[in-house]
């Protein structure tokens, strides 16, 4: 009744669509996103031009596919991965105008750049894409870092890249500086060290899993 006494009822519409969106968001964060699709879909197609909301439904169905590539295999993963990145970049363009502190807070260009790397990861080494998917990985990683100059995970997400890329000098200086920027913070190391971790554990190539795993330890030796 406030909404429309003062002329603008369809922000009563709004509000009630941000509130669902994200008590949707944190039910699927308790459990698992195939859970509530139909929910998402409803939502969906209930605000259709509320680009706030889609980049809320966006952004839970991107990490759903993400954590799909991530555990998934062959052509399945590269599928999963290449909608996550859909998926991602859809989200950037719905937030990047009004809602740019969003997109640092939520880590969206890391997480993108992780999308890029899991299509990498997860295709044939044969493949001649995988070069130019690991530059776009570094390329939306350096742009997490610019928008989030003080956030250790960012600067974690662009050594990662950096090792992908065999720049093993650069990588040591970006997760020194991740290091640097959270002391003493352990929670935030053991953070870094799980994704290296569990990035090693996803290579084909066992040198460079061990590679990265022996980079993780010595990332841990710094607690």
């Amino acid at each position: 009744a406030a909404y429309e006494a003062v002329g603008k009822p369809e922000l009563k519409a709004e509000i009630e669509g941000i509130v669902e969106a994200r008590q949707l968001g944190r039910e699927i964060e308790k459990s698992d996103f195939a859970r509530h699709q139909d929910e998402v879909s409803k939502l969906r197609a209930k605000y259709p031009d509320n680009r706030w909301i889609l980049s809320q439904l966006n952004w839970l169905a991107a990490n759903a596919c993400l954590t799909a590539a991530d555990t998934g295999q062959g052509p399945t993963a590269v599928a999963a991965a290449i909608e996550a990145q859909r998926l991602y970049e859809s989200v950037i363009a719905d937030l990047k105008e009004d809602h740019p502190q969003e997109l640092m807070e939520r880590g969206v260009y890391a997480q993108l750049s992780y999308a890029y790397d899991a299509q990498a990861r997860a295709l044939d080494p044969a493949v001649t894409q995988e070069k130019s998917l690991r530059c776009e990985a570094l390329r939306y990683a350096q742009c997490a870092v610019a928008i989030n100059p003080l956030g250790s995970w960012e600067r974690c997400v662009l050594a990662y890249s950096h090792f992908q890329m065999e720049d093993s000098e650069r990588a040591s200086q970006e997760w020194s500086t991740a290091l640097d920027l959270a002391p003493g913070d352990q929670g935030a190391v053991l953070q870094i060290a799980q994704t290296c971790t569990k990035r090693a554990y996803g290579f084909r190539d066992q040198k460079k899993r061990m590679a990265l795993l022996r980079q993780t330890a010595a990332f841990l030796e710094r607690l």
